[in-house]
């Protein structure tokens, strides 16, 4: 365990905490004499533009983009910043965990192969071993596509909610306007 997990590890269990337990924007109802808000037909309440509906918690959200079940919330317009950061802070996680791991690995079929015990030398063997040795390099082949796979997963979906974020989007309405 590095420092960068003492710190990763309780600022991402505090955004996901704050993303569970902030309204995420719940549509008041509001009486209106203008024509300008619709009326939902679930929950028969005059809604405001860029207001969704949710089916799971049966009420309406101001600039809703979906419901997510690994929060039990709504990510809406209150919460949209910590759901943000929370997929941001576990893709540093994520891809600082894999190097930790990958490097772990490594350093242990060195250490098998080599047998040596000081730490200088330890790092000049790995650097070796990594640059010539085969077996390193088939080992290094068959972690890294899984590694490249789940990181470019949260690369992707952080950028995508980026994008989002510049256009003044949310998820529901990228979709419709398609």
């Amino acid at each position: 365990m590095t420092i960068l997990h003492f710190v990763l590890i309780p600022i991402f269990i505090t955004l996901a905490y704050k993303t569970s337990i902030t309204d995420p924007g719940y549509n008041v109802e509001t009486k209106t004499n203008d024509n300008t808000n619709r009326l939902c037909r679930h929950c028969e309440r005059n809604k405001p533009p860029r207001c969704h509906h949710c089916k799971t918690c049966k009420k309406c959200v101001l600039r809703m983009d979906h419901h997510s079940s690994w929060v039990n919330n709504c990510i809406g317009k209150h919460n949209y910043k910590y759901f943000f950061f929370t997929i941001i802070v576990f893709c540093i996680y994520t891809s600082h965990y894999q190097n930790i791991k990958l490097f772990s690995i490594c350093y242990y079929n060195v250490l098998s192969q080599c047998g040596i015990k000081t730490f200088k030398w330890q790092l000049w063997a790995i650097w070796i071993l990594l640059r010539y040795h085969k077996s390193n390099c088939k080992l290094l082949t068959r972690i890294s596509p899984h590694n490249i796979f789940r990181f470019s997963h949260f690369v992707f979906l952080s950028n995508y909610i980026k994008r989002l974020i510049i256009n003044n989007k949310t998820t529901i309405e990228f979709m419709e306007r398609k």
